[in-house]
């Protein structure tokens, strides 16, 4: 104190002021988690007192400006204009960020990944090369004293743009390694190319083990060309080095977004697949999607659905949204081959068993090689949905082998019509192929525990390419300067980060809610059905069909869950819930087809309430 009134007498000046103002923050007792917030106060009062032209700026200031001002260019020069804040000019950032190589239109395209490598442990390096093509707007322009919109090979504008990306086998790592401008690419220089790519990344450190396109057919013939004579496979001789395999699959998810389409672009009745029985090979059995647009239209004007899950865009999908993978999982989902099963002799449905049998086999094919997370499987419980061993007892790895016998008999079954279209059907078994001996491979020779099949798949490039269109003002066809410049932002982003996590974070925990029994008017004596007797539901309200009953159960067993969640109370429990073992009655044969676990048996008291919610819908 008498130090400040010292200074008031003084009248010194404005760096003396801001030198006294420092010393007594630099005393702040605030505690780690606010150092950070002192520090920048500290940075803004010291700039406050000196000229612009004198302005030297933290390295934490310099990293946070830039990752803001490439977030969005127009709220940084806003924050600026504002005048709460003292933040360096963006020329300031741009010359900054100029020294830093992370140009992507680089004839050394691979100066990037070299910088990073040894930021890498050994098995972050172990990665998988995607490879996919992003359609442009053919369009030349003149910039920094440059021309870009050109093919790399011609003297014409660039329509397309083919991307390379690895990403890590264990490990988040996910970049974009080169960028190829193309008007018209033929499947020799995409194989020199993408050779060129696998070579240089081996020489920087990184070890390729598989590489994963789509199923064009330029993508199939050039990489038919690592072997020699070409020919399709799934392994291939390593050109960085030939006693290596190099593996080679196509994209699942493709893959299961061209089943659906070849389903709805059958022209025999009803769009019906011919198919032999997965148990039963002998047996043949048909898969109408035309079953899938009748359960629809019969629960269309229902508000309780057993197929809930299913759209109008499911079964009619315009060709936009034929490319939409979530709408194919409304299609090959459980819930729907179950409701098939249910509702198709009251619906007179076409085919509806061979229907949920088909749709239950791609349900598990696409339930094992879409996992992307070693606890999946034990979050959803679902036995498909663990990691893929190499064990012989694997459930998954048994059912991949049995998935191909029934890929092979279908395919001998040489029918005119009724099936998968040729290049789907090769793909598909060359993709489960390739897993189950990708597996071995990664488990015997890499020494890892699991196979994440989830992460040989081209989500990551398909969301790079959402994020260039969104940098690019969210334009569907981008130019190729757009594409250049939104990944170097993105390099940048990835390069420049910040500390935002405290150390301590991780020792975070939870305490358990403990619940006072005078809070909730539900526990003990307070669980009479007098509270209840305004609910009047007569015999003819309750004139609902099974189907209908089976599915107000299931939703106030929802109801039972969402409460105890909360309460966490074992007299609630017993009042609200069924012993599993007690539920036998056909209002419960719903919950007992979908249960893994899980579910809750809901009592008498909650199925009236819920009946009698849904009765009052129509006042």
């Amino acid at each position: 104190m008498k130090t400040c009134q010292s200074f008031m007498l003084e009248r010194t000046n404005n760096h003396q002021c801001s030198d006294l103002i420092v010393q007594l923050m630099d005393n702040l007792n605030c505690g780690e988690k606010k150092q950070k917030t002192v520090e920048f106060l500290k940075s803004q009062l010291q700039l406050c007192v000196t000229q612009p032209e004198r302005h030297r700026f933290d390295s934490n200031v310099l990293i946070f400006a830039s990752l803001l001002f490439f977030i969005s260019a127009h709220a940084y020069k806003f924050l600026r204009s504002y005048g709460c804040i003292i933040l360096p000019h963006p020329n300031t950032i741009r010359k900054l960020c100029g020294y830093v190589n992370v140009d992507p239109s680089n004839e050394n395209f691979l100066s990037y990944m070299k910088d990073k490598v040894p930021q890498l442990e050994d098995y972050e390096r172990v990665v998988t090369l995607m490879l996919d093509e992003i359609h442009l707007k053919p369009y030349l322009d003149y910039k920094g004293g440059n021309v870009v919109g050109m093919a790399y090979d011609t003297a014409m504008l660039a329509t397309t743009a083919h991307v390379f990306m690895v990403q890590g086998v264990v490990s988040s790592l996910k970049d974009v390694v080169n960028i190829l401008p193309v008007n018209k690419m033929t499947a020799d220089k995409l194989f020199d190319v993408t050779k060129n790519v696998v070579v240089g990344l081996e020489k920087l450190g990184f070890k390729v083990i598989c590489i994963i396109t789509d199923n064009n057919s330029i993508n199939r013939r050039a990489i038919s060309n690592f072997a020699n004579p070409p020919q399709m496979s799934i392994v291939y001789p390593h050109p960085a080095e030939p006693t290596r395999p190099l593996f080679f699959l196509i994209d699942a998810v493709h893959i299961f977004k061209c089943i659906r389409n070849n389903w709805i672009n059958l022209k025999n009745d009803g769009c019906t697949f011919v198919y032999p029985d997965f148990i039963e090979r002998d047996n043949t059995n048909y898969a109408s999607f035309s079953a899938l647009r009748g359960l629809f239209e019969s629960e269309s004007h229902k508000l309780l659905k057993f197929g809930y899950g299913l759209s109008i865009k499911a079964v009619w999908p315009s060709n936009l949204e034929r490319q939409n993978v979530k709408l194919v999982m409304q299609v090959f989902s459980g819930h729907i081959a179950n409701s098939l099963l249910k509702l198709g002799p009251t619906n007179n449905l076409q085919n509806y068993e061979g229907t949920a049998k088909f749709i239950e086999i791609i349900n598990k094919w696409w339930s094992i090689v879409n996992v992307k997370t070693p606890l999946k499987g034990l979050r959803s419980r679902e036995e498909m949905q663990k990691p893929l061993t190499n064990n012989p007892s694997d459930e998954r790895r048994n059912f991949l082998k049995q998935f191909l016998l029934w890929l092979d008999d279908w395919e001998n079954m040489n029918l005119p019509g009724g099936t998968l279209t040729k290049e789907t059907h090769s793909a598909l078994k060359l993709t489960t192929y390739g897993l189950i001996e990708l597996a071995e491979y990664c488990l015997s020779e890499l020494n890892m525990s699991y196979l994440l099949p989830g992460k040989f798949q081209t989500d990551a490039l398909e969301a790079r390419f959402g994020l260039y269109r969104r940098l690019s003002g969210s334009q569907y066809h981008v130019s190729v300067r757009q594409i250049f410049e939104a990944e170097k932002k993105l390099r940048l982003s990835s390069s420049l980060q910040l500390s935002l996590k405290h150390g301590t974070s991780s020792k975070l925990t939870i305490s358990k809610l403990n619940v006072d029994e005078e809070d909730y008017p539900l526990h003990n004596d307070c669980l009479e059905t007098e509270h209840f007797k305004h609910i009047n539901v007569s015999e003819t309200d309750l004139k609902i069909s099974d189907s209908d009953l089976a599915v107000l159960t299931y939703v106030a067993g929802y109801c039972c869950y969402s409460i105890l969640r909360k309460l966490k109370c074992q007299n609630c429990s017993e009042f609200l819930v069924l012993d599993k073992k007690l539920a036998c009655g056909k209002e419960h044969e719903l919950i007992t087809e979908l249960d893994r676990g899980g579910l809750k048996y809901p009592q008498e008291l909650p199925v009236m309430i819920v009946m009698y919610t849904y009765y009052l819908r129509t006042f």
